[in-house]
């Protein structure tokens, strides 16, 4: 009977440490070492996997694996050969530019960074020189990108926002240890007809749509992860990701989505989903022909990319760093304080109802 207990003891222990590491949102303001990182590398729409691959490989071990890893390969082989024309309709959307100005408005408008303003890189942490050479100890970092399914099915924009600690070590490359990580993510799934003709016929209808529809999707996408973004970090949105999801779902465009169900307009939702401390935001926005041709034309970035920071086009290392501060003539309702509601969506004007 001691022995059990003893036992018991022990794993309650070894479990502590775990439940006193759950990752939590830093209250706001942000206040971190040095400027908060927005990293800009996506040059081109990605291609991302279902996950069906990675269920074949959980499910048979080590040869699922091997069978699933095959599967990705293939996948991702076959819509490389198909993307080609819609990164080509694409080319010239300012997807970089439009997110930074995006991310430094509302940041400012929210109250959500202290004094260290922002920084941007156009490389990975470990991969800018100087940001290898002087280490953040503190940083907030947000990564964001555009991606299609290999399947065609679905169109996606995300933000990951990472709070980070790092180390300098003497010889070797600086540590870097994740305390959170989130995810935001605002999807555009095909309505009808899903693979009824292939991944060719899915893959077309998105050419059709065009590009300044396709831009315009994009646009909503940039406007929604941010609005996200903003929310969770209020004081609204920290509250309800309490509130249980399990066995909730969402329905908009004829779909439904698992989650419950936080912000919902015309053609749009936003569901909270996942487990305890992890759960993430995700908005779905499916999409058809009828959809696409009553969107509003994109709107034009009013922040233009820079040279990334001591990059080979010989930034100075702080040449892409600004301070956030509320523009002259941000009204009044605009200005939130710390911690305090959450944003007004700010795509598709039409009336947004909380369920």
């Amino acid at each position: 009977m001691n022995t059990r207990l003893m036992a018991s003891l022990v794993l309650l222990c070894l479990a502590l440490p775990a439940l006193a590491a759950k990752p939590m949102l830093p209250p706001t303001p942000i206040h971190t070492s040095q400027p908060a990182e927005i990293i800009l590398t996506q040059q081109e729409l990605a291609v991302d996997v279902p996950g069906t691959a990675n269920a074949v490989g959980m499910q048979f071990g080590l040869i699922g694996a091997l069978v699933g890893t095959a599967i990705t390969n293939a996948q991702v082989k076959n819509a490389e050969e198909r993307v080609g024309e819609l990164r080509n309709a694409l080319l010239d959307y300012p997807f970089n530019a439009r997110m930074q100005e995006t991310l430094r408005r509302k940041l400012a408008e929210h109250a959500i960074l202290g004094e260290q303003g922002i920084h941007v890189l156009h490389a990975t942490w470990d991969g800018d020189s100087a940001a290898m050479a002087n280490p953040v100890e503190d940083a907030l970092v947000l990564v964001p990108r555009y991606a299609i399914l290999s399947n065609f099915e679905q169109l996606s924009v995300e933000l990951t926002l990472s709070h980070v600690q790092r180390t300098a070590r003497t010889g070797k490359k600086p540590k870097q240890k994740t305390l959170l990580a989130r995810t935001y993510a605002f999807n555009f799934p095909l309505t009808t007809g899903i693979g009824e003709g292939g991944v060719d016929a899915d893959a077309s209808r998105w050419v059709a749509f065009g590009r300044q529809p396709l831009e315009a999707l994009l646009d909503i996408g940039i406007d929604q992860v941010t609005d996200m973004l903003v929310y969770d970090l209020s004081t609204e949105g920290r509250g309800e990701a309490e509130q249980p999801v399990k066995g909730l779902v969402g329905t908009v465009g004829g779909r439904e989505f698992a989650g419950r169900v936080v912000r919902k307009g015309d053609h749009w939702l936003w569901l909270r989903t996942g487990p305890g401390a992890q759960r993430w935001l995700v908005g779905q926005h499916p999409v058809d022909e009828t959809i696409v041709a009553a969107l509003p034309p994109p709107v034009a970035p009013t922040v233009a990319e820079g040279p990334a920071a001591g990059s080979a086009e010989g930034a100075s290392p702080r040449a892409d760093t600004a301070e956030v501060s509320p523009p002259a003539e941000v009204q009044e309702t605009s200005v939130v304080p710390a911690g305090g509601e959450a944003p007004t969506p700010t795509t598709e004007p039409t009336a947004a109802t909380s369920p």
